[in-house]
């Protein structure tokens, strides 16, 4: 749900609306059906202005380049294909023909691996694959491989700071992206802010910080020159904007980034102490000493399941024998503490 200027509703006021969802019985003595409430217009000047303003954004055109689609039988399904066309791109799209039902089913961002096979078979330069609300994309190389949100960041951010478009050289991503994604950053000039999980907790960081360039390994991104969301169709062709204009393929382009090794544990502890794992000096102190031992090696990032009696530790470090050792660890520490 979004506000009337673009942006989503704040935490507080989701929450008040969930409330009232919750209790509708209580508040609303003489309910009015459904059918009675708001209005329903077919959209078709909207499209255009939202076609036409995502062609806008790329200088030139994609002529020369062949390109795989994956819509998701979702929301893309038409917009997608009529925006690379107007580009000059030569497309194959699959995934386009939504019936109600089949939206993400074995497809789009979050099923890749068709798409994969698809861009290998055709010899594409390579494929786009949006979620069903088209607010993600997941892209795939030439050689099947598949590219995350993150990679897709630095791809676009080195694009930006190029063209001297990238603002205060940094970017914003979540406390789920690779040191690995991080030193590679560091290492062309750009650094990288962490927020929390979530969307629109990157866009508050991204708006308090002055940074025009955002998102998650998802794939969902936000580049707030052009939009208050993530838009997987606009970060689409800035993309392929961003490997046209580089004269290298994209495989190419994400080759430095080498992800660091990770390893995560699931730690079971009894579910009235899962969430005070932050509250016990034992676990925060021996979580900050492995912190001061891996300083500019590697990170810890300890979080709770929303849904069961869980807390997950999760190290991530250049050499996988020092990020199994401190993630055991710690996950010994956890166990005594809060089993």
């Amino acid at each position: 749900i979004f506000w009337e200027d673009g942006y989503k509703l704040p935490d507080e006021v989701e929450l008040e609306i969930e409330a009232l969802m919750d209790n509708v019985e209580e508040i609303t003595k003489d309910p009015i059906a459904g059918d009675e409430v708001g209005r329903f217009t077919y959209a078709e000047d909207e499209y255009y202005l939202y076609r036409d303003h995502v062609i806008s954004t790329v200088s030139g055109d994609f002529s020369g380049m062949k390109i795989i689609l994956d819509a998701a039988n979702g929301s893309a399904y038409r917009v997608a294909k009529e925006v690379f066309l107007a580009l000059g791109a030569e497309i194959v799209i699959i995934n386009d023909a939504p019936n109600g039902k089949n939206i993400n089913v074995k497809c789009g961002s979050t099923h890749p691996e068709i798409l994969s096979k698809v861009v290998m078979g055709y010899e594409a330069d390579l494929g786009l694959a949006y979620d069903g609300d088209a607010d993600r994309l997941i892209a795939v190389d030439k050689f099947g491989n598949i590219i995350d949100g993150d990679k897709i960041i630095a791809v676009l951010a080195l694009g930006m700071k190029n063209r001297g478009e990238l603002k205060n050289n940094q970017v914003v991503t979540t406390v789920m992206s690779n040191m690995g994604f991080e030193s590679y950053l560091s290492d062309k000039g750009v650094n990288l802010i962490r927020a929390n999980v979530g969307d629109r907790y990157v866009l508050e960081k991204m708006k308090e910080l002055s940074v025009n360039i955002g998102g998650e390994q998802s794939g969902h991104i936000i580049l707030s020159d052009f939009g208050t969301t993530g838009d997987g169709v606009l970060t689409s062709v800035k993309l392929v904007e961003a490997i046209r204009d580089s004269g290298k393929s994209l495989d190419e382009l994400v080759s430095e980034i080498v992800d660091w090794p990770q390893l995560l544990i699931n730690v079971r502890v009894d579910n009235s102490k899962k969430n005070l794992w932050n509250k016990n000096e034992v676990i925060v102190k021996y979580i900050e000493d492995k912190e001061l031992e891996m300083a500019g090696l590697g990170r810890v990032l300890v979080r709770t399941s929303g849904t069961e009696p869980i807390v997950r530790v999760m190290v991530e470090g250049k050499e996988m024998a020092t990020v199994e050792r401190v993630a055991n660890e710690i996950a010994a520490v956890v166990e005594k503490e809060l089993v």
